[in-house]
Formats: C-alpha cells, structure tokens, sequence
C-alpha cells in the first residue's frame, strides 16, 4: 500500500514546479488527474529540450502517472460543481499555481 492511496488530487494550471507537484504526488500513490486548456494545453509542452515526439521532454516527468483532461470554459463550472459535490465523499485535494 502507497502512503497517499485513496487520495485524489485534482491539478489545475501549468508550469515546471506545479506540474512536478502533482508528479510526486502520484508517485506516493495519489491519483492525480491533470486539468489542461484545450488549444494551448500545458506551457511545459513548449519548453526545450524536445523529444522525438516533438513535446518537450519535461513532459515525461511532470505528466507521469497522470490522466489529462483539457478542459473547455463552459465544462469547468461542471466540473468543480461535480468536485464540490464529491468532497463529501472522497478526500480530494485541489493544486494550482498563484
């Protein structure tokens, strides 16, 4: 058993320290789903070095173990109604960038 099984993590925004974050996280166990904009999708996929799959290699360890969603405006309020509804039952955890 991982030390944050049964824990969900939701993580909203972009960029290297949030993204590494939610990747430690889930290494412990947690289940980290990853909230992305539709079009421009997370800034790290942006960032050298470049792997032969043209994103960024910084990708590969700041998405690991993570299941991506992107997100359009109108699905984000369904979204944190349907998180706040699931509080009640489930520990959840949300993590951004200020």
């Amino acid at each position: 058993m991982s030390a944050l099984e049964g824990l969900k993590v939701v993580e909203f925004g972009e960029g290297v320290a949030l993204g590494y974050c939610g990747a430690l996280l889930a290494a412990c166990g947690a289940e980290v789903i990853k909230l992305e904009q539709p079009v421009t999708r997370d800034m790290v996929r942006r960032r050298p070095p470049f792997a032969p799959t043209v994103e960024s290699g910084l990708v590969w360890i700041t998405s690991a173990s993570k299941q991506p969603i992107a997100l359009t405006a109108g699905m984000y309020l369904v979204f944190m109604t349907e998180i706040a509804s699931s509080v009640t039952s489930d520990l959840v955890i949300i993590v951004t960038r200020l």
